[in-house]
C-alpha cells in the first residue's frame, strides 16, 4: 500500500529510527533467504546436469568444486564438457585406456592446449572421475535406477535434458547478422539453421 504524502508528519524521530533499524534486519532476512534459495536450487540443478538422482551432503566439496576448479584451470568450455559428461561410462576401468581416451577427448575442448599442464590435467580428472563413477555405480546398487542397462540409459537421457548440445554464443549471433546484413537471401538460410538448432536439448537434424 502506498503511503500518503506526509505520513511522517506527526512521527518520533525515535519511531523513524526504529523502523529504520526493523528494515534493516528485515532486508538481512531476505538476504538470507534468498542466498538459501538461490544455492539450494544451484546445487539441485549441478546435481541434473552429472546425472545423480539423489542429494549427498558432500556434493559441493567432493563434486561441483572440483569440477569447476577443473573447468577454470584447464580453460575448459563449461557447456561443452558437462554435455561430453554424457559418454562416460561408470563400468570403465580407471586405469584402463578407455578412460584415457576420454580424458583425452575431454581436454580437447580447451582454445589453450599450450597453456594447461596436460600430465596434472589428466590425473585430475582420473581421480574425479573415479569417484564420479563411485557414485553413479552406488546409486544404481541402490536401486533408484534398476537393471545396469537401463541404468545408464535413464542416466544418459536425464543429462541430455539438462546439458544442451547447442548454447547460442553472441559471436555467432553477430556473425549472423553480418549474414543477413550482406546478402538477405543466404543470411536468411543461415539464420533459419540457427534457430532451427535453438531446440538444445535433441540430436540434430540435417537442414538444407
Amino acid at each position: 500500500m502506498a503511503v500518503t504524502k506526509d505520513w511522517t508528519k506527526d512521527v518520533t524521530s525515535e519511531q523513524i529510527e526504529a523502523w529504520t533499524e526493523k528494515g534493516k534486519e528485515l532486508r538481512l532476512e531476505v538476504e538470507h533467504i534468498f542466498q538459501q534459495t538461490y544455492s539450494t536450487e544451484y546445487r539441485r540443478l549441478l546435481r541434473n546436469r552429472l546425472g545423480f538422482r539423489n542429494t549427498g551432503l558432500e556434493d559441493q566439496n567432493q563434486f561441483f568444486q572440483p569440477l569447476l576448479a577443473m573447468l577454470d584451470s584447464q580453460k575448459l568450455d563449461f557447456h561443452i564438457t558437462l554435455r561430453n559428461l554424457l559418454d562416460f561410462d561408470p563400468a570403465w576401468d580407471t586405469k584402463g585406456a578407455e578412460i584415457d581416451i576420454y580424458v583425452a577427448r575431454l581436454l580437447t575442448a580447451t582454445p589453450d592446449a599450450n597453456a594447461v599442464r596436460r600430465d596434472e590435467a589428466i590425473r585430475q580428472w582420473k581421480d574425479w572421475l573415479g569417484q564420479y563413477a563411485e557414485r553413479i555405480n552406488a546409486e544404481i546398487l541402490e536401486g533408484f535406477w534398476g537393471d545396469t542397462e537401463k541404468a545408464k540409459e535413464e542416466r544418459k537421457e536425464s543429462m541430455r535434458l539438462a546439458n544442451p548440445r547447442f548454447v547460442l554464443r553472441q559471436w555467432v549471433l553477430e556473425e549472423v547478422i553480418r549474414r543477413v546484413e550482406r546478402d538477405s537471401t543466404s543470411g536468411k538460410r543461415v539464420l533459419a539453421k540457427v534457430l532451427h538448432v535453438c531446440d538444445p536439448f535433441y540430436l540434430p537434424v540435417e537442414v538444407d
